[in-house]
């Protein structure tokens, strides 16, 4: 598994000077890690059942960062998938991302403290807004960012929290003026279709914002991301891929695991390659980079 765009080259070219973060997903359902056929609704193919053993899965194919959708937690309120998420946590040593619905700033300093690296907040910023420009004052705007999952250009936010749906980019503007300054951007009309990310509201939301964004839904190919690494001068900087991993659409999928072997057999580790000091330490850099947010 490539963790960059630009670590596709041995498979293809390079089109790019500049580098897109790949960042594989575990989204868990009732404590199992599903494949995404439709985010908004409950359909979706059984995995796993065992998310800390995905987790290593993905670690020792080259991930630098994992991205962690709680789908009970976002559209159900429910805290089905809390030890899951902690066993993902226990199991690797890189920065872990967490999409859910959070109940309140209290649950948020919980998973900060219980080891996510970055919260992608959705509608409680909405109903706290005071209480999230505080946890961003506190942990800064690199862990403390935007869940924008959309629909029609609208918000899409989960029955349970009463949230009125708004226009996304009236709702990314809220939050860029509480000291957020990134966004995950996905698309329900496009999430799980492989047919490419909403291109077009992506680049349209990061040129108005100014926002580094971090796109998600639909991803499937490499022109998928060669097209979203040419965007990377809007701030388009990393990107989640879900399906389109466990179904093995990437032909330097095998490439990844053939180089793990060998480093394996080579007595070398692949923690030794990665180092964490910068995120420990927190300065206000995207995890596995040296600049940006």
């Amino acid at each position: 598994m490539f963790v960059k765009v630009a670590h596709l080259q041995g498979c293809i070219h390079s089109r790019s000077r500049r580098d897109v973060l790949v960042i594989p997903a575990i989204e868990l359902k009732s404590d199992r890690c599903v494949r995404t056929i439709s985010l908004a609704s409950n359909d979706g193919v059984v995995y796993s059942d065992d998310p800390g053993q995905m987790a290593l899965l993905w670690r020792r194919e080259n991930a630098r960062t994992l991205h962690i959708l709680d789908r009970d937690g976002l559209y159900e309120g429910t805290g089905i998938n809390h030890d899951a998420i902690l066993e993902v946590l226990a199991k690797v040593e890189i920065p872990v991302q967490l999409v859910s619905s959070f109940a309140d700033i209290a649950e948020c300093e919980m998973w900060l403290a219980s080891g996510v690296y970055r919260l992608f907040l959705h509608d409680v910023l909405l109903r706290d807004p005071t209480g999230v420009r505080s946890l961003v004052e506190r942990f800064g705007p690199s862990r403390i960012c935007l869940g924008a999952i959309t629909s029609g250009g609208r918000t899409s936010h989960p029955w349970h929290t009463g949230t009125e749906s708004m226009e996304t980019l009236e709702f990314t503007s809220r939050a860029k003026d509480l000291g957020i300054n990134r966004f995950f951007f996905t698309d329900l009309d496009y999430e799980g279709g492989m047919h490419g990310p909403n291109f077009a509201e992506l680049e349209r939301l990061a040129t108005l914002t100014g926002m580094h964004v971090t796109a998600a839904g639909g991803v499937a190919t490499v022109e998928h991301l060669w097209r979203l690494q040419e965007m990377e001068q809007f701030g388009i900087d990393s990107v989640v891929i879900g399906r389109a991993f466990y179904e093995n659409s990437f032909p330097c999928q095998q490439l990844w695991r053939d180089i793990e072997a060998e480093r394996r057999q080579a007595g070398k580790e692949w923690a030794d390659a990665v180092s964490t000091s910068t995120l420990r330490s927190g300065q206000d850099t995207h995890p596995d980079r040296t600049s940006g947010a």
